[in-house]
């Protein structure tokens, strides 16, 4: 009996401290609303307190697809030797290499209107890179049941400027007819779109499609990776909803459209998972009798970044008057006066200091401490009664 009386009375304590800890979180959440309901502000720590475990970790891995093959596809090189191509091209180019700087093999590249795009094939070869790739992103959860907002170059990577290997070197341009179009070798072009290209007529452009064999989320603070859907992608800016299905409620953050009367110097607050910032690993220990293998994964932690709004850069408005027309060459964004943080941050929220998302991040010239953010009416336009 005096045994039991000890455990109960320990239990006792134990829920009586426990009722008391609620009881303070319960205050202090109360404590902050009151504070964004007052419009006095609150501190990039009580965001992060509030709205941390919103913010989620994005792994993807893509690729570019023909439709009708269910193929994927490639990149087009050839030897770096003159009468290889010369044999190819039905021309004589001499001997030697190509380019005597660069390795083996040349990116192939073709002539369309003023610009040109990567030759194209559905065939695997050792003179063929694969169209796709790996990237981390971070995205934010606008519904209790899963939905999230992130970029559309992080989610729909296929839709937006193709980022070609670090390596890949100057490479040849033909016509597509197949002939020479420049004595000269050309970089990579910076604006090709994978899903939109312009080679080889409407049939190739309608039967290529991007697909993400990888679109993972992970919560902050958690390890389990969670598959997530594609569900929308913006035809008008960086912006995509994707879709985690977990049982409960999840954390969700607060939208807030104040792009037309957003001003110059006010305080924002940045959240992320900029690659930059060493990552946390746990080791998961296996109870699984049949497999004990102990596993280590990363265990994602926000990162929060203080700064200003630099500038409001806003696009054309259909009513300026002709004479008074403005056009912005990036369209509607948030200039943010920080550099610090950078690639893996995209797709992150940025708070007002009342704690509500104003935009999305999703670019940066680190070089000039300048990045930017889509104001978040384009987020908004996914999600009905917002």
């Amino acid at each position: 009996l005096l045994v039991v009386g000890v455990v109960g009375g320990g239990y006792y304590l134990y829920t009586k401290r426990e009722a008391a800890l609620k009881e303070e979180l319960g205050t202090k959440q109360s404590d902050l609303e009151k504070k964004m309901d007052d419009g006095k502000g609150v501190s990039p720590a009580e965001i992060n307190d509030k709205y941390g475990k919103a913010v989620v970790y994005i792994e993807v891995a893509w690729r570019l697809i023909d439709t009708q093959k269910q193929a994927q596809i490639y990149h087009q090189f050839v030897q770096n030797d003159r009468a290889t191509l010369g044999k190819i091209l039905g021309v004589n180019l001499g001997k030697g290499p190509i380019d005597p700087t660069a390795g083996a093999a040349l990116p192939v590249y073709v002539a369309v209107g003023d610009s040109y795009e990567p030759l194209l094939t559905d065939q695997k070869s050792n003179l063929t890179v694969p169209i796709g790739g790996n990237h981390t992103g971070t995205g934010f959860i606008v519904t209790t049941d899963g939905f999230i907002l992130t970029n559309r170059h992080v989610a729909a990577t296929w839709m937006t400027s193709y980022h070609f290997p670090p390596n890949t070197p100057r490479g040849i341009v033909i016509t597509p007819q197949g002939q020479l179009a420049s004595s000269s070798l050309v970089d990579p072009p910076r604006d090709w779109v994978p899903a939109f290209t312009k080679q080889e007529g409407k049939q190739l452009r309608s039967s290529l499609k991007g697909v993400d064999d990888t679109l993972d989320v992970t919560l902050a603070g958690k390890e389990n990776r969670m598959a997530a859907q594609l569900k929308q992608v913006s035809d008008r800016h960086d912006v995509s909803l994707i879709k985690i299905d977990v049982p409960g409620q999840l954390t969700k953050v607060e939208l807030f459209d104040n792009y037309d009367t957003l001003k110059k110097g006010e305080q924002v607050t940045i959240m992320g998972y900029p690659a930059a910032s060493p990552a946390v690993y746990g080791v998961i220990s296996s109870k699984d009798v049949f497999n004990q293998n102990q596993q280590y994964k990363m265990i994602p932690d926000p990162t929060v970044t203080t700064t200003n709004i630099g500038n409001i850069i806003r696009g054309s408005d259909d009513k300026d008057s002709q004479s008074d027309k403005r056009v912005s060459t990036i369209g509607d964004v948030i200039q943010l006066a920080t550099g610090s943080t950078g690639p893996g941050n995209s797709g992150g929220p940025v708070f007002d200091s009342q704690g509500r998302v104003i935009g999305i991040f999703f670019a940066g010239q680190q070089a000039d401490a300048i990045t930017y953010a889509v104001p978040i009416k384009f987020g908004k336009e996914f999600l009905a009664g917002e």
